[in-house]
């Protein structure tokens, strides 16, 4: 929700979702600068942002303080590299009392959410990613049904399902038949 006059605040543009962890916006090229500057003002060495979006960026605007896990396209990340993320995460604010956390994706907040909701559920603020989404977008003032994919509420579930220790079917599945109700018309001009 960056500023319509083009300036970044570290007081609306950056949404505390739980204590030290905030969603800030991409960076835009007209306010990178001017980004970078205000959180090294604020923050100094004790700010990391998690990108989380197609795109990346000059980060020495931000003393290189990015972690790139960058998807293109509209794809939730992989399951894995959710745990990762999640777990950078706890660490980086494990680590040191003053350590903020930034997460950021694109305009659509949606894998910033995915994020923040399963980085609830694994250090125990909520008991179901579900919870957090509610409690995520109260914050920023948007529906659920406008901020996630149908494919990310299957992953959430997934995301879920792994934290309970519930196991997934592990089940060899094998093809045995394929039936076509004709012959598919195909032209290959090699094979004339």
């Amino acid at each position: 929700m960056m500023n319509l006059d083009s300036h970044f605040s570290l007081q609306t543009d950056m949404v505390e979702l739980y204590p030290r962890l905030f969603s800030i916006p991409f960076p835009q090229k007209n306010v990178i600068k001017e980004m970078g500057a205000k959180l090294g003002g604020q923050y100094g060495f004790y700010y990391m942002i998690w990108n989380i979006s197609e795109y990346t960026y000059n980060n020495e605007k931000f003393d290189n303080q990015v972690r790139e896990h960058c998807f293109r396209g509209y794809p939730n990340p992989p399951l894995k590299s959710i745990f990762i993320i999640c777990h950078e995460v706890k660490n980086w604010l494990h680590s040191d009392i003053n350590h903020i956390a930034l997460i950021q994706c694109q305009g659509t907040m949606n894998r910033s959410a995915l994020i923040i909701r399963c980085f609830l559920n694994i250090i125990n603020v909520f008991n179901h990613p579900g919870e957090a989404l509610t409690d995520f977008c109260s914050k920023i003032g948007k529906n659920e049904e406008d901020i996630l994919f149908p494919s990310q509420r299957i992953y959430q579930a997934y995301f879920a399902n792994i934290v309970d220790n519930i196991s997934l079917n592990r089940k060899q599945v094998i093809l045995e038949k394929v039936f076509l109700s004709s012959v598919p018309n195909v032209k290959n001009e090699s094979l004339v």
